[in-house]
Formats: structure tokens, sequence, C-alpha cells
């Protein structure tokens, strides 16, 4: 099996399911839904507040948050951690963006689960980019001991939706 596949119940193409989750660094629950018609989403589950890997990434991606809030992007990232762990990640690493508790895991098999899979593959890191509207554009699953993609690769799918609205950026042929 390759390092980086691609998640098989939410398909490129599908709508993300809507879900409300706590989130560790603000007030309330945030849902992908929160979002619809107003920001492309970034949709980032990760095993654990201790993976290096995954601390790495999302390091990057706050580092370069003012490009996702230009590109009208969201980010939620999401963890079956514990909750005080997920604070202090999110603390240490002054993430700007919501860091969601899945403290029962039913939000993580909604889009990572494989139907026939008997036991669960274990996984760093597994991201969604998803359009305005909720169309899926790319998905990748990275499982444990392999590298991530890096954070340059998130910010290009989403030049790379801009582009295919035309609402969003209109086209400069003549009609």
């Amino acid at each position: 099996m390759s390092a980086q596949t691609e998640a098989v119940m939410l398909r490129t193409g599908q709508l993300v399911p809507n879900f409300r989750l706590p989130a560790a660094n603000r007030d309330g629950q945030v849902g992908p839904w929160d979002y619809k018609q107003h920001r492309n989403l970034v949709i980032i589950f990760f095993r654990s507040a201790e993976c290096q890997k995954c601390k790495q990434l999302l390091r990057e991606i706050a580092e370069h948050y003012g490009d996702y809030e230009q590109k009208e992007a969201e980010v939620l990232a999401i963890s079956t951690d514990e909750l005080d762990r997920l604070r202090q990640l999110a603390q240490d690493l002054t993430l700007p963006f919501p860091v969601l508790l899945d403290s029962d895991g039913k939000v993580t098999d909604l889009y990572l689960k494989h139907p026939e899979q008997i036991a669960d593959k274990a996984f760093d890191v597994a991201i969604f980019i998803a359009d305005r509207w909720g169309a899926v554009f790319s998905t990748k699953r990275i499982e444990i001991d392999h590298d991530l993609p890096v954070e340059a690769e998130v910010r290009e799918w989403l030049e790379f939706i801009e582009l295919q609205c035309e609402e969003c950026f209109p086209s400069e042929w003549p009609q």
C-alpha cells in the first residue's frame, strides 16, 4: 500500500459530511457548514498532539495562515486526542484556526473508514480539501512512518479550486 492513499469513504466530488465538534481553542462548536458558501476548507485529521510530523504540518500552516485567509479558506484540525492536550498544542503552536475534539471518533470514522476494513489502518494525518460549497477536490491519507505532504501542496490545491470558480476568478478569454 502506498504512503499516501485516497481516503475511501469520502471521494473527490462528494460533499463533505456536516458535523459539529467542540473547539479546543475557541468557544462553542465548529463544523464545515459554518463556512459553506463563504470559505474553501482544509480539513486535517491528525492522530495525536504528540505526533511530531503532525505538529510540523500544523506549525507550517499556522505560519502561512495569512495566505489561507487571502485564498478565502479556513483550516479545521481534528483529533481524537484529549481536550487538554489539544488546548496545549493550540497554545504552544499559536494555531489561528480551530482545533476540534472528536472524542468518540465518529467524525474521524465518517471521513476515514474503509467500509470493508476490519481493523483500523494507522495514520498520522488525513487531509481533505473542499471548495466553498463543500465539494471535495483532494483527499490524502498518510500512514504512520511516511512523509507528510509539504504545506505548499495544500495551498496549491486552494489555488486550483479558485481557478475552477468563474465567479471567484473570472476568465480573461474574450466571450
